[in-house]
């Protein structure tokens, strides 16, 4: 679906591209901060991944989850997840920076 915006939509502070979680949160903030957002979805609904996961969102590393988590399992799981040695430093480094306190 196509919006045409009218001459007094003009102003917009933030562009956000992707409705996703992580998208509508940015633009939910923004926009609580008093800043004019417009969010850009390509896909015929919002939510991205996040609408066919059920909601649920991944903290790799995490104690405070029902079941123990360790960099190791993450990386297991991740090494599955995809199948490539491509961004596997990437991937690493992001667990090493994501454990939860």
């Amino acid at each position: 679906m196509m919006v045409a915006m009218d001459s007094k939509s003009k102003n917009i502070d933030l562009i956000i591209l992707g409705a996703g979680a992580g998208g509508l949160t940015a633009a939910a903030v923004a926009a609580t901060e008093g800043l004019k957002v417009l969010v850009l979805e390509k896909a015929a609904q919002v939510g991205g991944t996040t609408a066919i996961s059920g909601g649920m969102i991944w903290a790799p590393n995490n104690h405070l989850a029902n079941s123990p988590d360790s960099l190791e399992k993450a990386e297991t799981y991740l090494d599955a997840a995809v199948p490539t040695d491509a961004g596997r430093s990437q991937r690493h480094t992001f667990l090493e920076l994501s454990v939860v306190i």
